[in-house]
């Protein structure tokens, strides 16, 4: 019962945290909230994990929470991957156009080359 209140409370606060961030992330304020309550619903109900399982064909209602798990533990890391590497991609292209845009004229560098080398 009190395992039961914690979790509870802990899966309202990301309740609560998903709300004020609906502006940013607009697809975590609709999906988490769904989740969390799923969570809640789970904790104060265990026995109806083992009642989805069986209808599914598998074993123990905690055996498919784990299957669940590792399948949206894959996705979450796929798609923070795919950002990932959407950014570096993104990073790669500013950091070119800042290289050209900044560039020097070739007569220019050389002069200031050769500046330089005189101030040493």
């Amino acid at each position: 019962m009190i395992f039961s209140s914690v979790v509870s409370a802990l899966l309202l606060g990301l309740i609560v945290y998903a709300l004020l961030q609906k502006r940013e992330f607009p697809v975590v304020a609709k999906a988490l909230p769904s989740v969390a309550l799923l969570g809640i619903y789970v904790v104060w109900f265990p026995e109806r994990t083992s009642e989805a399982a069986a209808w599914l064909g598998i074993g123990r209602g905690v055996d498919l929470l784990s299957y669940v798990w590792i399948l949206v533990s894959g996705i979450l890391i796929l798609v923070l991957h795919l950002k990932l590497v959407t950014y570096d991609r993104r990073l790669t292209e500013l950091v070119r156009f800042l290289a050209i845009q900044t560039a020097l004229q070739p007569e220019a560098s050389s002069v200031e080359a050769s500046d330089v080398k005189d101030e040493l």
